[in-house]
């Protein structure tokens, strides 16, 4: 998983990437001095069961943070694309304290940006598509409805965030890399003063329906660099109840779709999968083989886990539910896969 920081110049936004990563050295990219933070997504479930197994490793879900000075849109110029093809999901940095810009003019242009270069995008396709099928290659005419598809609501001025596809579709339309097809979440950059009040910014913002945070990067790297109990008495003095640094992380794993599972043992770790996937699917994220040879799989969540106790308990009281492999994993559930290879 890779979320790229999109963002004017001056928005905040190689801040807000160093107040997330933390201490930790980001990673330089080859290509044009991008930076790249690896950030756990931490999961306090995860934790409390694994102290319970007397878990020897505890691994949890990671993704990626990209900020690169290429990423900054140019006023006039737009935004370089070259570094945002392989990003899962975009998060837009908008400057909202003092008048420097207006955040939702700067969101706007942004979003036209990304339709403006879909279209470009979808009509060259068609065009080389068009070109292949009259050379004979047949095979390239199931992509011509679905360009066609995505061609229409661009020349709309709409992203093509809202378009349902079939699952034949997604997997071919993920080729072709739109932008305005990518999850996208907003930071509300905002003063340390104006941390817990209500920002005028955000409210226009939450018309358009995407997942935003208000982020003060000076408050949460302080935040960061402090112990835990600094922490939650420097929290409760500024009245908030989570850092917006871990409210932007959760956020960001929300506009990707994934749920968390768990496999709990001598390593307990945490696994992302999509949202309606199945428990085959599951075993697939963790092993090709145990997904090819999967028979059974006994299944608990973190509710049943708190509601007994322990996994112990759980065991004793036949409290594990054994399911096949259509069942739907649920955010929080624990697996125990049987399997034959």
């Amino acid at each position: 998983m890779k979320i790229a920081l999109i963002g004017t110049p001056q928005s905040g936004k190689t801040a807000t990437f160093l107040a997330v990563a933390g201490p930790q050295s980001p990673h330089v990219l080859a290509d044009q001095k991008a930076h790249l933070a690896m950030i756990d997504f931490a999961d306090e479930r995860l934790d409390e069961m694994a102290r319970s197994e007397h878990s020897k490793k505890i691994t949890h879900i990671q993704f990626g943070l990209v900020d690169s000075p290429l990423l900054c849109a140019n006023p006039d110029k737009g935004l370089n694309f070259t570094q945002v093809r392989d990003a899962d999901a975009f998060a837009h940095v908008l400057h909202a304290y003092n008048d420097y810009e207006d955040p939702l003019k700067v969101f706007q242009n942004m979003e036209s940006d990304f339709i403006l270069k879909d279209l470009e995008i979808v009509d060259t396709a068609i065009k080389k598509v068009k070109g292949e099928v009259e050379k004979g290659r047949k095979e390239r005419e199931k992509e011509l409805p679905l360009l066609l598809k995505c061609q229409e609501p661009l020349h709309k001025e709409k992203p093509l965030r809202a378009l349902a596809f079939t699952v034949e579709e997604e997997k071919l339309v993920r080729a072709f890399g739109f932008l305005s097809q990518k999850p996208l979440l907003l930071i509300v950059n905002i003063s340390e003063s104006d941390i817990g009040k209500e920002i005028k910014a955000a409210e226009q913002l939450t018309k358009g329906g995407f997942p935003w945070v208000a982020f003060s990067a000076k408050t949460e790297k302080e935040l960061y660099e402090l112990k835990e109990e600094e922490r939650k008495e420097f929290m409760a003095d500024l009245g908030i109840q989570e850092s917006a640094r871990d409210h932007l992380i959760r956020l960001a794993f929300e506009a990707l779709g994934l749920i968390s599972f768990f496999t709990v043992g001598e390593e307990s770790k945490a696994w992302p999968l999509q949202k309606g996937k199945s428990v085959l699917e599951a075993a697939g994220r963790i092993h090709s083989d145990i997904a090819r040879g999967f028979i059974r799989a006994e299944i608990y969540s973190y509710k049943d886990f708190t509601d007994h106790g322990s996994i112990q308990a759980l065991k004793e009281k036949g409290r594990l539910r054994l399911e096949g492999k259509e069942y739907i994993v649920q955010d929080g559930d624990c697996l125990n896969i049987k399997f034959s290879v």
